[in-house]
């Protein structure tokens, strides 16, 4: 895993350590972390590795409690670089001409999807991602601009624009188990929303929202009070009137207009 820090608390650990070692050569050998890596962490260039930040601590006689640390998976770099190939592709065009090639190398499509899925899990997402969404119909335009499944998402979408919250919309997010699309993201919260009539839905709902909260998210399902029966499974999550979204993602504020 990786750590992440507050800006600034990765270089002050490096000076301080540096500071103790003598230099950087003599930190290196102390700890056996390569210089050049030594140098980058000092200027916050990389984030890193959770066993070379446990050496520097030790070094250091300090506990990561102190700095709430957050820690990243393995695959970091390697999913962040996946995103943003992808987006590439599909700006330049190229994507599915790739796809088509890569599904004859595989001879057929159920095995392109296991190797996708096990090889490239987010690249593999955000393709079946893109598929579904030039089948699903986005028709609903926010006074963002941007197209959205319905009329719900669209509210929540608009209220959280009147009031300059940022939000990202259907951002892929990866939980502890499995990548998802949630509906509307705002930092580590997830707004989802749903009128789906019948109580099927929070099932699946509430294994989503298990698997996002261990992996450090909070999740909020903002369903209409009139179908809030079907979702007792997921009770304690439900939000159902702009008043009590305002409430999750701008407590200090209250809704007006």
């Amino acid at each position: 895993m990786f750590v992440k820090l507050p800006r600034s608390v990765l270089r002050h650990l490096l000076i301080l350590a540096i500071t103790k070692a003598g230099s950087e050569r003599e930190l290196s050998k102390l700890t056996g972390i390569p210089k050049s890596s030594i140098y980058d962490y000092k200027f916050e260039r990389v984030h890193i590795p959770d066993s070379r930040f446990n050496l520097i601590l030790n070094f250091l006689d300090i506990s990561a409690k102190k700095f709430n640390p957050k820690y990243l998976p393995d695959n970091w770099g390697r999913l962040k670089g996946g995103l943003n190939c992808v987006k590439k592709k599909i700006k330049d065009g190229t994507l599915y001409g790739e796809l088509e090639k890569a599904r004859k190398k595989t001879k057929g499509i159920k095995a392109w999807h296991e190797y996708m899925q096990k090889n490239e899990p987010a690249q593999y997402h955000i393709i079946q991602y893109e598929h579904f969404k030039k089948v699903g119909g986005y028709k609903f335009k926010t006074l963002r601009g941007e197209f959205v499944r319905n009329n719900l998402e669209k509210k929540i979408a608009d209220f959280l624009h009147l009031k300059d919250i940022k939000y990202l919309y259907e951002p892929i997010t990866k939980g502890s188990h499995r990548y998802y699309f949630p509906d509307f993201q705002i930092n580590s919260l997830i707004i989802e929303c749903t009128a789906w009539k019948g109580p099927t839905k929070s099932y699946s709902l509430k294994k989503k929202i298990e698997d996002l909260n261990s992996a450090g998210f909070r999740v909020y399902v903002f369903v209409p009070p009139e179908l809030q029966h079907f979702y007792k499974a997921i009770d304690s999550y439900l939000i159902g009137s702009l008043d009590e979204l305002a409430t999750v993602v701008c407590p200090s504020s209250s809704v007006t207009g």
